[in-house]
């Protein structure tokens, strides 16, 4: 399954072209602001056409989830995958890794920049500060 994400001016332009493909579908989707509100995440809220519930990899979602600016995680296990997804460490660094202050893995025991699965090679932190205060409207989170 594939998944692009545009923008409501472009789900309205592109809506009819939509609505006549059978395998195409658009999902409503807004990031969880705080636990109060109900995730959107499942993609099953409002859906054209509609269909049963999208099944999605767990992965996917936690990217959907990490690049809208939602801060709130679903489980520890989306917690691990976007750390190590993003090249950072989860808990005290082995013997033989070089974490920078930020959690950043610069080199793990088998020289590898930025961990086992991450494909970074710098800190994405400050770019993730930069995007989640342009998601939130400028609102600092440092």
């Amino acid at each position: 399954m594939n998944m692009l994400v545009i923008s409501p001016f472009e789900a309205e332009k592109l809506y009819s072209r939509i609505r006549a493909l059978n395998k195409v579908a658009l999902h409503l989707y807004n990031p969880r602001w705080n636990s109060g509100f109900r995730s959107l995440d499942r993609l099953d809220f409002f859906t054209i056409p509609h269909q049963p519930q999208a099944t999605l990899h767990p992965r996917l979602i936690a990217q959907l989830n990490l690049f809208s600016g939602q801060l709130d995680i679903n489980s520890y296990e989306d917690f691990k995958y976007m750390c190590a997804y993003l090249g950072l460490a989860t808990e005290t660094a082995p013997e033989g890794w070089e974490v920078v202050a930020d959690g950043f893995i610069l080199r793990d025991d088998q020289d590898r920049l930025g961990g086992t699965a991450s494909r970074l090679t710098k800190s994405p932190v400050k770019f993730l500060q930069t995007l989640m205060a342009i998601r939130r409207d400028g609102e600092s989170l440092c």
